[in-house]
């Protein structure tokens, strides 16, 4: 009788899962949204940058209505995107 243990040799076949389309192109959405976040929450450690928010500046310079308006256009873009590109038609979303 031997004492070696026998070690089988398995091999493992990766393969790559099918993802939807439409669940891509949400996640990269996704993606922009969270950079969004990363850049608002990091922003104010700036030196400075809280001072600036408190005398009503923004992205663009002053704040005003139009300012506002714009910055919350351009941020809903993406939340909008991740929504309709798992709701409508591939052919509309590629």
């Amino acid at each position: 009788m031997s004492n070696k243990k026998e070690t089988r040799k398995t091999t493992v076949s990766l393969s790559e899962p099918y993802v939807n389309v439409k669940i891509k192109i949400s996640a990269l959405w996704a993606s922009v949204l969270f950079c969004y976040i990363y850049g608002d929450f990091f922003g104010p450690f700036k030196i400075g940058k809280i001072e600036r928010i408190i005398e009503g500046f923004g992205p663009f310079g002053a704040v005003t209505q139009g300012s506002l308006l714009s910055v919350a256009i351009i941020v809903s873009i993406p939340c909008i995107m991740v929504a309709l590109t798992l709701m409508l038609k591939p052919k509309i979303c590629q």
